[in-house]
């Protein structure tokens, strides 16, 4: 080979694996500050179910050691100046219960989707996974 097929050889092999990696690595590395926006009044048992195991069990250990955090908030939430705490530009035309993934680094929005009256465990786990939490 020559010298210049090598370095070509070796961005090809790593294009190949970049496009066939598992789900468990896609998105970002930085850790995830994921947010579920909803309006709690509307709020059923399924959900409410749904929540607790989210922050629970095996797939909140596996966010928390990535570094990730898993936080439920109804939508007019206020911190202690009063101020709310998504601002609902962030979430803006999505239905609630909406997903927004924030980076922890940064405070940046990276991603956001409604989740639907009928969402599961495993679609939010799915979810946080595609991006890395």
């Amino acid at each position: 080979m020559r010298p210049i097929t090598k370095p070509l050889a070796a961005l090809a092999l790593l294009a190949l694996i970049v496009q066939f990696r598992p789900d468990g690595i896609q998105g970002s590395t930085d850790a995830k500050h994921i947010v579920i926006v909803e309006e709690s009044s509307e709020r059923n048992a399924t959900q409410a179910a749904v929540y607790v195991q989210l922050q629970q069990g095996t797939e909140a250990e596996r966010r928390k050691a990535k570094g990730c955090v898993l936080e439920v908030i109804d939508r007019d939430d206020t911190d202690e100046g009063g101020n709310v705490v998504i601002p609902p530009a962030d979430y803006e035309g999505l239905g609630l219960p909406a997903i927004l993934f924030y980076s922890k680094k940064n405070g940046k929005l990276l991603y956001k989707q409604s989740l639907g009256k009928e969402f599961t465990v495993e679609s939010v786990s799915k979810l946080c996974k595609g991006h890395g939490a």
